[in-house]
């Protein structure tokens, strides 16, 4: 899946933007720098990459300034007559690409990027940094089927379906510290429960559900939040072992995950 950009190719689109080089001495690595410097070296890490890029915030140029719905046009430029649009992981990047000039941009996770994607075009990730990575459309197309996948996993259930709930108590020692990582850095996030869910009349096989209780200002980050904790357990689970996510809603009492957030013992509470 990965695609590099030769220094050949990153001079092109370092000057068709106009910019300025970057200073000598470049901050401290992001998370994107690191997670593809592993994936460089260990194609087996491919995933940890992109679970990354799903997660973090993302700078877009654009054409205009992002409307009062959040529609933007992105600026793309023309390479052996493939578009490329432009990515940063900080805003210092895409300023220092610039090159002083005051260019318009659009901030958005990349979960949300991909959802929004064109897949007639390309993407060019940190460009004038020594950690430029290009996404080409079959790349990007398989993204947008891996978000899809993570909107299944956060979908509720049936609300038809009577179950029995209980808490988990054969969880992996692995999942268990990677949940528990991701929780703490999500202080969003009040508590957090997990159980096994199985349908009365056997519809569905046992699932393992790891139900949010999000503050109030954190619900406007829920979905970054999902994807942070979907990633998280993505990285640890094996074979066709699943984890679906849900959030509990209190002006909903009737709602599974409100019962189980209300009925059973929390994995992790927030104690900030």
């Amino acid at each position: 899946m990965k695609q590099w950009l030769s220094a050949g190719m990153t001079m092109v689109f370092f000057f068709t933007a106009g910019a300025a080089a970057l200073p000598a001495e470049e901050p401290p690595l992001t998370v994107l720098d690191q997670t593809l410097r592993s994936a460089e070296a260990n194609s087996d890490l491919d995933g940890l990459y992109y679970r990354a890029f799903l997660s973090v915030y993302l700078y877009i140029p654009t054409t205009a300034a992002v409307d009062p719905n959040g529609g933007y046009s992105p600026l793309a430029y023309e390479m052996d007559g493939d578009l490329y649009v432009m990515l940063f992981d900080t805003l210092d990047r895409l300023n220092a690409w610039a090159g002083g000039r005051e260019i318009p941009y659009a901030r958005l996770p990349g979960y949300a990027l991909v959802e929004a994607a064109d897949l007639n075009t390309h993407w060019a990730l940190n460009v004038g940094t020594d950690h430029v990575k290009l996404f080409i459309p079959d790349e990007i197309r398989w993204l947008k089927e891996s978000v899809a996948e993570f909107r299944r996993r956060v979908a509720p259930m049936d609300a038809g379906t009577e179950v029995e709930y209980r808490v988990a108590d054969e969880v992996s020692e692995k999942l268990s510290k990677a949940l528990k990582s991701a929780l703490k850095n999500n202080t969003q996030v009040r508590a957090a429960f997990l159980a096994t869910v199985q349908a009365m009349d056997k519809s569905f096989e046992q699932k393992l559900v790891l139900v949010l209780v999000i503050s109030p200002e954190g619900k406007k980050q829920q979905d970054a939040i999902l994807m942070n904790l979907d990633s998280a357990a993505q990285s640890v689970l094996q074979g066709d072992q699943e984890l679906s996510l849900a959030v509990a809603d209190e002006n909903d009492p009737g709602t599974l995950a409100t019962r189980i957030a209300r009925d059973l013992v929390p994995f992790y509470q927030n104690r900030y």
